[in-house]
């Protein structure tokens, strides 16, 4: 089984996706093993989430199973969908408060040529 997560995709779409090959190669009678399907969750995650993948690497063979894998890269995408909605906030903040400081110099200077 192959699949990977496309450009744009949210996470929880791409986990139904290998979901669904999961259930329909059973359905096929060529089940493949939850480890598998908690491997094929990971393979080939945008760079944003090596951490998570490593982390989820280190668990146990008891405790790495899809369910795991998924709560854990779904939680992630919404620490990643913060993060990004925050750096986009200061971002704007940043760029409101530069031109705030233009528009405070502008009139200044407009005050100042007009007391001339």
């Amino acid at each position: 089984m192959s699949l990977k997560i496309q450009d744009g995709e949210a996470m929880n779409i791409f986990l139904a996706r290998v979901r669904k090959a999961a259930r329909d190669l059973k359905n096929a009678g060529r089940p493949i093993n939850d480890d598998e399907v908690a491997y094929q969750m990971l393979t080939d995650l945008p760079a944003n989430y090596d951490g998570i993948v490593q982390s989820l690497y280190q668990l146990s063979d008891a405790e790495f199973t899809s369910k795991k894998v998924e709560e854990a890269l779904v939680a992630e995408s919404h620490r990643i969908s913060h993060l990004s909605a925050d750096n986009a906030s200061n971002q704007y903040l940043s760029a409101f408060a530069a031109g705030q400081k233009k528009t405070k110099t502008f009139i200044q200077r407009q005050n100042n040529e007009n007391k001339m």
